[in-house]
């Protein structure tokens, strides 16, 4: 169960913080309930992250490694373990 955040502490970050901790708990609820082990979490997890950098970038790879804080040539690997298109 995700706590609230402090009841004084109206920032918005803070509140986007605490929401996306309560709809990353239900996905992890429902990860369990459905017998999704971790590593295959952890995998379709990343996998969906690269998929999601690489069309914000419009399919640049080195604006998507930016943005996930990798170096281009790690993204380059995990494209091609994922067989990801990019």
């Amino acid at each position: 169960m995700v706590a609230p955040p402090p009841s004084d502490d109206k920032r918005p970050a803070t509140s986007r913080r605490w929401a996306l901790r309560v709809r990353l708990q239900k996905i992890v609820d429902d990860l369990l309930e459905s017998g999704i082990r971790l590593e295959q979490a952890v995998r379709e997890f990343e996998r969906q992250f690269i998929l999601a950098a690489l069309e914000k970038s419009g399919g640049n790879r080195s604006r998507a490694a930016r943005s996930l804080g990798v170096h281009r040539n790690t993204l380059r690997h995990k494209i091609h373990d994922h067989k990801l298109q990019g």
